[in-house]
């Protein structure tokens, strides 16, 4: 395991920001005290100015490989407006969560400040330099998409204080930024369309679109909701949604998939289907089912061996520290997202750790909103399992067409089925056991008003089909070139898939049991949080 000067260049904020959302799903208090170790290391790297800086002297990754920068004579640290905005979100998550804490508050505020002081202003647009160091740095307007790309991190953080605290700065910056980046940044086409001169980084840009999407929520504004919609149906159309498949750049370079833009692309499903500006909800299933969780590492057998066929194990390789360890790596690595992967499987022996921030940030979107409450109506909008205060979804997909839910508070409910239930009368809904006749409400059986410790059983036809696809891409940015796949699916999931390459070293879906038709028990013990909506 290497480290660099990337722990701290967005990577840090990035895990720090994933936490509370990671232990909301799961209500593990397990290493705690790491946490507060890391928000301890953010607060001492806030400079008196509000912004978040790295360090470089006496810092372990000053002569890493790509530290370049950090060599520099003069050179003691140094702003980047990604990091930035990834702290600053750090700090609103953890605020979202405790609005009372005023050391967040007062650094969130700081930070804002910061940037408005930093900020570039030219005729109501405004920016922030992409990099500099206490001794150089460019710091003049960015006109093309990319300068979007370099600060799309700050947004989301802004609009989300903003709509938590309505603290005017906030407002004040992020119409800035939302002025240039819909102006004379050219980033988005008057259709939503990307502007794909020059390729534009996937992850960057869609994270730029969610920083849209987050200030369109906070101030209620249909007309750029309607516009985010329109670029994540384009960002879509460039993908393989089926399997979840998105490039690191579009146009796609190479066949690889960056898991931190399958994460944005749930993050987006997610939101707009809640927001009613589009019905995305079976994009959340396919992305959350399929490489979403494909790509994080549950089983660490592969990387054992690799590190053991490469001769790179503890046993017989010595770690050059500070910089290496080889101190139970693998083990270290449960858990985490690769850095890059192919459709079929991890194709790398190289695992970036930046991915784990995004991937766990689309899981949390996910999981939030397979259950919403609106008023008094409880909707099932995800046929994935779930605990909550309102109830619990036991979802019996893909082994069965099967969804029960428990109810825990008296409360109307409405379960959504699958479109590939083309005839509503196979749909059957009991309640305790008997037979209850339901209405459509679109998507939704609508079951009614139901008491607490009721059960709703809902079942329907699974589908097994077989599917064709391809992934596209430009070798070189000239030559056009295929991977195509036949797919099993069932339901939502895809449970097998050929062709199988032979320099893939851990292969995706090949989950046996998948493909049965009678369910795998486990039993477990379920977390139902009282805030889960805060972020």
């Amino acid at each position: 395991m290497q480290r660099s000067h990337n722990d701290y260049n967005g990577g840090q904020a990035k895990w720090m920001m994933n936490l509370p959302l990671a232990r909301t799903m799961s209500g593990s208090k397990f290493n705690m005290d790491v946490d507060v170790k890391m928000m301890e290391t953010m607060f001492r790297m806030i400079g008196e100015d509000g912004l978040y800086y790295i360090p470089v002297i006496g810092a372990p990754w000053h002569e890493a490989w790509d530290s370049g920068w950090a060599v520099k004579p003069g050179v003691e640290q140094h702003f980047d407006s990604w990091p930035n905005g990834r702290a600053l979100q750090c700090l609103v998550t953890w605020y979202a969560r405790d609005p009372g804490n005023e050391g967040l508050k007062k650094n969130i505020e700081r930070m804002i400040h910061g940037f408005l002081t930093l900020a570039n202003r030219q005729d109501g647009v405004g920016w922030l330099p992409a990099h500099f160091t206490n001794i150089d740095g460019s710091r003049t307007m960015p006109l093309s998409p990319q300068g979007v790309l370099q600060q799309s991190t700050v947004l989301p953080g802004v609009a989300h204080y903003y709509r938590l605290t309505k603290y005017p700065p906030a407002k004040e910056l992020a119409e800035l930024f939302v002025n240039y980046w819909l102006g004379p940044a050219n980033f988005l086409k008057e259709n939503g369309e990307w502007n794909l001169t020059p390729t534009l980084h996937f992850h960057g840009t869609t994270f730029a679109i969610g920083g849209l999407l987050d200030w369109a929520l906070a101030v209620n504004d249909q007309a750029l909701l309607s516009k985010v919609a329109k670029a994540y149906e384009f960002a879509r159309a460039g993908g393989e949604p089926l399997m979840g498949w998105f490039p690191e750049s579009l146009p796609a370079l190479h066949p690889g998939t960056e898991p931190c833009g399958i994460g944005d692309m749930t993050v987006l499903a997610s939101l707009l289907s809640e927001a009613g500006a589009g019905d995305y909800w079976e994009d959340v299933e396919h992305y959350t089912r399929n490489l979403l969780s494909e790509v994080q590492i549950t089983d660490n057998w592969f990387l054992e061996r690799m590190a053991s066929d490469a001769g790179l194990s503890g046993e017989t390789y010595e770690a050059k520290k500070p910089l290496e360890t080889a101190d139970n790596v693998a083990d270290r690595m449960l858990g985490v997202f690769t850095g890059m992967s192919a459709a079929d499987g991890q194709t790398q022996t190289v695992s970036s750790h930046c991915c784990t921030g995004n991937g766990f940030r689309g899981m949390y979107h996910a999981w939030s909103s397979i259950v919403s409450l609106q008023e008094r109506t409880l909707r099932v909008n995800l046929l994935l399992n779930r605990a909550s205060q309102w109830a619990d979804v036991n979802s019996f997909l893909p082994y069965q067409g099967r969804v029960d839910v428990m109810m825990k508070q008296p409360l109307a409910l409405q379960v959504r089925i699958p479109s590939w239930v083309k005839d509503i009368a196979q749909v059957e809904c009991t309640v305790d056991g008997n037979k209850k006749v339901c209405s459509m409400n679109g998507r939704y059986l609508d079951v009614g008003a139901l008491q607490a410790g009721q059960k709703v059983t809902v079942t329907f036809p699974m589908t097994d089909e077989i599917v064709r696809t391809q992934i596209k891409w430009w070798d070189q940015g000239k030559d056009e070139k295929t991977e195509s796949y036949t797919l099993r699916v069932r339901g939502f999931n895809i449970v097998d898939l050929y062709p199988r390459r032979a320099n893939v070293i851990h292969q995706f879906f090949g989950s046996g049991e998948y493909r049965q038709g009678e369910p795998r028990w486990v039993e477990v013990e379920r977390f139902a949080p009282k805030n889960e909506k805060f972020w």
